[in-house]
């Protein structure tokens, strides 16, 4: 849809294009429609605040339960993770340590994947907002801070009160992390700086020098890497939000047309939109979450290959 109802005020909902290049044929594009969903089983009332799928195994948090998913429509809860409310973030050290880590409701959760017990990591910190993994470690950002914090080598249940490190290149506080290839993406509220594993045992991570750009993201939870590029949405520095991708070269990609961005601009708070990835019939798909928009329509997608939004209504 167009800023203009004028040159046009049609919307693209739920479907999406794929032209093709076939010389002398009249037809060179179609509309397709978007997957709806597909009822499996009722596991509560309160809503789904994360999934995660890594070799073979599948875990959800609805409400303050976490599940994992043993089979077809068959689910085994593994624990309580506090209900804050908001999306939990997973990650895992996978056979190095066997444990699958869980932010959520102020606290790092860990289950130990070879018995299923559910433990709290006692912190040497308040208010962890993410976690990911790169080289052995588990890595928090810290809310409001310029902090992030490293875990034990391969044992998410261990943060000593040392184990941190602090951008000083940079003054605006972390609000996400992503991994990319080698890199370590650290996404701030004005700037993003790229950090690596520096092998030093008291503290890994450095700063890659020259790298800082004057992009910063706006959701911890519209933070998403597909094909080694991060994908967020971003506030740059002509103080519009727009949807970008970055690459560890830090080339930066605005993928936000005008229209989108008028729907960004229109969010009184843009802290709770999120990104979903997948894949579909050869299409990669962004989809951009906006709960505190004011339109009808608050899903809207990026197609990857045809480099086209649409939006999505259920």
């Amino acid at each position: 849809q167009t800023r203009s109802p004028i040159m046009g005020a049609d919307q693209a909902i739920n479907i999406y294009m794929e032209t093709r290049e076939i010389p002398g044929s009249p037809k060179t594009a179609a509309l397709y429609g978007t997957p709806g969903l597909k009822l499996e089983t009722a596991l509560a009332t309160a809503r789904c605040r994360g999934w995660f799928t890594q070799d073979g195994r599948t875990w959800c948090v609805f409400g303050n339960a976490l599940y994992e998913r043993t089979g077809t429509a068959v689910y085994a809860t593994r624990g309580i993770i506090a209900d804050d409310g908001k999306d939990v973030f997973f990650s895992t050290n996978g056979a190095g340590g066997d444990q699958l880590a869980i932010v959520g409701g102020g606290n790092l959760y860990v289950l130990r994947l070879t018995t299923n017990v559910l433990t709290t990591t006692v912190l040497p910190f308040l208010n962890p907002v993410m976690v990911t993994f790169q080289d052995g470690y588990g890595l928090i950002n810290q809310l409001d801070t310029p902090t992030f914090w490293f875990t034990h080598l391969e044992d998410f249940t261990t943060i000593d009160a040392l184990d941190f490190v602090t951008r000083s290149g940079t003054s605006d506080n972390i609000v996400g992390l992503a991994v990319s290839r080698d890199r370590l993406f650290v996404l701030g509220s004005k700037t993003t700086t790229l950090y690596y594993d520096s092998g030093n045992v008291l503290n890994p991570w450095v700063p890659y020098p020259g790298t800082s750009t004057v992009v910063g993201a706006l959701s911890a939870y519209a933070i998403h890497n597909y094909n080694d590029t991060v994908y967020y949405l971003a506030m740059v520095v002509d103080g519009e939000p727009q949807a970008v991708g970055i690459k560890t070269d830090m080339q930066l990609q605005v993928l936000s047309t005008p229209p989108i961005v008028d729907v960004l601009a229109a969010c009184p708070l843009l802290n709770d939109a999120k990104i979903a990835a997948y894949a579909q019939a050869g299409h990669a798909f962004l989809v951009y979450t906006l709960p505190s928009s004011p339109a009808d329509v608050k899903t809207y997608h990026f197609d990857l290959l045809e480099n086209r939004w649409g939006a999505r209504a259920g």
